[in-house]
């Protein structure tokens, strides 16, 4: 009869462990979340102060609700998130992949995502994660800086070519600092130059290389570029130079400048916003800007 007890015990947790299998999937018996291994690698599984480069596609339907987009994925740590992922992750090794099935409401407290952001909620959400790579924090942050290192470098002379054929298209006598600014003076004042610290006015247009308008310190041109806002008070802006108050751009450029004079500061990206995605501004990521510059005011 003992025996008897222990096989239907057995018999029970392999049927729990085996649900939902018309699929594929089993449930994990801890949360009962539901999984199933699409391909097993030869890697290792994740150690103490080692991490997961991950990547995934979260979909329910057709639609797919996230998706990594780098190279590299996410990085990732097998306690990291709510159990009913990290259950999962704890299994899993380099080269592995492995889809991760949940209900809609799950899925929405398990990320933060608003269950509005969900096409069909009575649909369920499959989680598509494959492990790329373990390696140690140690070697991961190494292995970041380097490729950061080389993503600005890349982008930087991709910055330069696009603003020096700007230059030659537009037959412009511009100069290049060190750092990688290219100025243009369109007509010299006769006051001084500003020093760091020092307050400074000035009025701006800035466009996109291609010509696009984005903003401008004057009312009228915002409002024939159909980009005014009413409750904005429009005129000079004014900061205090040098004190990263502005995008470098501005404050190596404005600093080249006497009072009185009109340049064009022509701004690579890395000395601008970036690879950041000003909202609402217009302004894409690793944005080549042109700005128009008149320094009206110094120490005021």
């Amino acid at each position: 009869m003992k025996k008897l007890s222990v096989l239907i015990l057995l018999l029970l947790i392999i049927g729990f462990t085996s649900c939902d299998n018309s699929d594929g999937y089993v449930a994990e018996v801890g949360t009962g979340t539901l999984y199933k291994f699409i391909e097993k690698g030869d890697g290792k599984v994740q150690g103490p102060d080692e991490v997961m480069l991950v990547q995934m596609e979260n979909v329910i339907g057709d639609s797919v609700l996230m998706r990594t987009m780098t190279e590299n994925g996410l990085a990732m740590t097998s306690d990291q998130g709510p159990p009913i992922i990290t259950s999962i992750l704890k299994m899993v090794a380099e080269g592995d992949s492995v889809h991760i099935k949940m209900s809609a409401v799950d899925y929405s407290m398990a990320t933060r995502t608003p269950m509005v952001l969900l096409d069909d909620t009575t649909e369920m959400v499959v989680m598509k994660i494959r492990i790329t790579k373990v390696m140690n924090q140690e070697e991961y942050l190494a292995k970041m800086e380097t490729e950061d290192r080389m993503l600005v470098k890349n982008q930087s002379m991709a910055d330069q070519t696009i603003i020096e054929n700007y230059i030659a298209e537009n037959n412009l006598d511009a100069q290049r600092t060190e750092e990688g600014l290219y100025y243009v003076i369109d007509k010299k004042g006769k006051g001084r130059k500003p020093v760091q610290g020092e307050s400074v006015s000035v009025n701006y247009v800035v466009r996109l290389m291609d010509g696009t308008f984005i903003d401008s310190s004057d009312a009228a041109l915002s409002k024939e570029n159909g980009k005014f806002s009413p409750g904005r008070t429009y005129g000079p802006y004014k900061f205090a130079l040098g004190t990263r108050a502005v995008i470098r751009g501005w404050d190596l450029g404005i600093a080249l400048i006497s009072k009185g004079t009109k340049a064009k500061l022509l701004v690579p990206s890395e000395l601008g916003y970036g690879q950041a995605v000003r909202s609402g501004s217009g302004i894409p990521a690793n944005a080549v800007l042109v700005f128009e510059v008149e320094l009206v005011e110094i120490g005021e």
